[in-house]
């Protein structure tokens, strides 16, 4: 998932994120990784303000994880 430029740091991103976590929890799921370049260093900046945990990197990308609370 991309948000394109125009719309970067318009709040489209959190957005994006707070409903995927969401849905993931209603889904009763307990954790929910991702994986980003290691060049996108804004990408990499906006996961880890929103808690994402790096989990590993493998070649070109890094691994991020969140562990959900589920209700």
């Amino acid at each position: 998932i991309a948000v394109i430029p125009e719309y970067q740091g318009k709040g489209v991103a959190k957005k994006l994120n707070d409903l995927f976590l969401e849905e993931a929890k209603k889904r009763g799921k307990k954790i929910v990784t991702l994986t980003v370049r290691d060049k996108n260093k804004r990408a990499i900046a906006f996961y880890e303000k929103m808690g994402w945990k790096e989990l590993f990197r493998e070649k070109k990308s890094i691994c991020y994880v969140k562990y959900l609370e589920v209700s």
